[in-house]
């Protein structure tokens, strides 16, 4: 970079820092960031029926909250909906992602994504994700990158 003009310089961090190149490390971050970042913040617009939110939730405009529990700290994109579902501990939730019917902690759900009849615990999905369990006890402790479809039978 010196021999191409470019400036270099250095600086001494204080803080802590994380390499996030494998998914628990990124789950690791997520936590860290959560715990000293969230807060509990719910619009007007959001609608909860028949639902409880605990603890320091973030919950962006649009979502629609039906039957469910959210223990923070969370973060719940705009425009999500959750149905019949538990979200909990350390748990990110991208712009409109559907969780119907489910179980998710200590996870994060990229945008778009689409989780129905499962329970998700460690992971870490990509954008635009449909995840269908159809059945009872389906457990899923793993990534899953962008566009995957999963259908356990």
């Amino acid at each position: 970079m010196i021999e191409q003009g470019y400036s270099v310089g250095y600086a001494i961090h204080d803080g802590w820092w994380l390499d996030t190149g494998k998914k628990d490390d990124v789950l690791l971050a997520n936590q860290l960031v959560l715990d000293e970042k969230a807060t509990r913040i719910i619009p007007e617009d959001v609608e909860l029926k028949s639902s409880r939110v605990e603890g320091r939730v973030s919950v962006s405009a649009g979502a629609k909250v039906t039957n469910s529990l959210i223990r923070g700290p969370a973060v719940i994109g705009r425009d999500v909906v959750i149905e019949d579902s538990y979200v909990s501990l350390f748990t990110s939730i991208g712009p409109d992602v559907a969780i119907r019917e489910s179980r998710v902690e200590n996870g994060i759900i990229m945008e778009g994504s689409r989780i129905e009849r499962i329970e998700l615990d460690g992971c870490l999905i990509g954008r635009r994700v449909s995840i269908n369990g159809k059945k009872e006890n389906v457990r899923l402790r793993a990534s899953l990158g962008d566009y995957s479809v999963l259908e356990v039978q």
